[in-house]
């Protein structure tokens, strides 16, 4: 996605981040109580079956026909992708899409990995998809400030799918999909064989607000934030998105929002950072895809979330909330997320490359700036699939920008 896309959402991203950092305290609080409530679902035994079982299927179609009683585009309805009749039936396969989008987002995937013999899930994001009333986007049902743990909840669900199946699990999704894929494997160390994460947005990216800030304010960061959380409750609601670009794309086929308000991109923000906080080592076959110079999905979060994932050492945890507000995560991007390399390279469960600086942060969307030549989509399909079936890393083709870690071979 352009630079110039991004310009006009500058200040909201900013807003986003200061209205996460203030909510929050009370939120990881909830969350506490939520997750002593249902720990019990993860005591499950997994399926012995061999197959996509009876239960598994009444549990994907009940959860269908629930997210069905509001009327939704329809490359956003929740999507299931069956082996061909002459396929034997390998594994499930769930993912989850990006932040605004739908599972239109993976629809390509899908249908390669289902002619692989795999059951392919494509639940929707918690208040996503609704069909335009009066020409707008309805939006009020997206995950917020204040019950931004939905997101969580969509991962239980399917975590509890997923229990239900036989053959290999497989769990991974795109952006803020990636993050809700990251907690399902951790909530579950043991029920998925693989997880791919593409993008995954545990932090914002803040490299082009602060480039943007140095150029358009003469104001020092402390006015800046000082100001921005005055008007914190205010801008909460206010309305914004992706602008003509996203019109445009609509115009195409994509599925999804083209408006939100701060509130759902701060709550995006609130759920990533507690992901982020949450990772524990893990022995499932990981394989994170980012991009050099993503400018929503933050690199300096994305190589903590890796060196979390590998390392049985300390990793360094991000600040507390007090400590923030004195050292504002927009302008010290890089202060808690400095990492060794012998951190990030730890262990061989888990494996990262980063896309070079110019490849879409959607990745896998064919509908997000269709106009763009995709260079690389294909490789990275064929790569997905080859991880998916095998097990098998992505290829690598040197280092990347992204510091100690190397790059996707396209």
């Amino acid at each position: 996605m352009s630079r110039h896309k991004f310009r006009g959402l500058l200040a909201h991203l900013i807003i986003a981040n200061v209205t996460s950092l203030f909510i929050s305290p009370q939120a990881y609080s909830r969350q506490i109580i939520y997750n002593s409530i249902d720990s019990s679902s993860q005591q499950q035994p997994l399926s012995k079956n061999l197959e996509f079982s009876p239960q598994a299927q009444y549990l994907w179609e009940k959860y269908v026909e629930n997210v069905k009683a509001e009327p939704l585009q329809n490359n956003c309805i929740p999507r299931r992708f069956s082996p061909p009749k002459i396929a034997k039936y390998r594994g499930t396969v769930i993912l989850f899409h990006g932040f605004s989008a739908c599972p239109q987002q993976l629809f390509e995937l899908a249908d390669r990995l289902r002619k692989e013999g795999y059951e392919v899930l494509l639940p929707l994001n918690p208040g996503h998809g609704r069909l335009p009333k009066n020409g707008r986007d309805v939006i009020d049902y997206m995950p917020s400030i204040d019950n931004w743990e939905r997101y969580e909840e969509l991962a239980d669900r399917m975590n509890e799918i997923a229990v239900n199946v036989g053959g290999t699990r497989i769990v991974g999704g795109l952006s803020i999909g990636g993050a809700i894929a990251a907690l399902a494997t951790n909530k579950f160390p043991d029920l998925y064989n693989r997880q791919i994460l593409f993008t995954p947005l545990f932090k914002l990216s803040t490299s082009i607000i602060t480039s943007e800030l140095q150029k358009d304010t003469k104001r020092s960061q402390d006015t800046v934030v000082d100001k921005l959380v005055e008007q914190v409750d205010n801008l909460a609601n206010q309305r914004v998105g992706w602008g003509k670009v996203c019109q445009e794309e609509r115009a195409a086929n994509r599925a999804g929002y083209c408006e939100f308000k701060i509130k759902h991109i701060a709550a995006v923000a609130i759920f990533g950072r507690y992901v982020l906080g949450q990772l524990k080592p893990t022995k499932t076959g990981t394989q994170v895809v980012g991009v050099e110079g993503d400018v929503l999905a933050s690199s300096a979060g994305i190589k903590t979330a890796i060196a979390r994932l590998k390392s049985k050492k300390n990793v360094p945890e991000q600040k507390s909330v007090k400590d923030k507000i004195t050292s504002f995560p927009i302008f010290n991007i890089n202060q808690s997320d400095t990492l060794s390399e012998s951190q990030i390279k730890d262990q061989t469960f888990v494996n990262a490359c980063f896309y070079q600086k110019g490849v879409n942060h959607s990745l896998l969307s064919r509908f997000d700036a269709p106009k763009e030549d995709k260079f690389w989509i294909e490789g990275l399909l064929e790569q997905t699939t080859m991880f998916v079936t095998s097990g098998k890393p992505f290829d690598i083709g040197g280092a990347s920008s992204e510091t100690p870690l190397q790059r996707c071979k396209i």
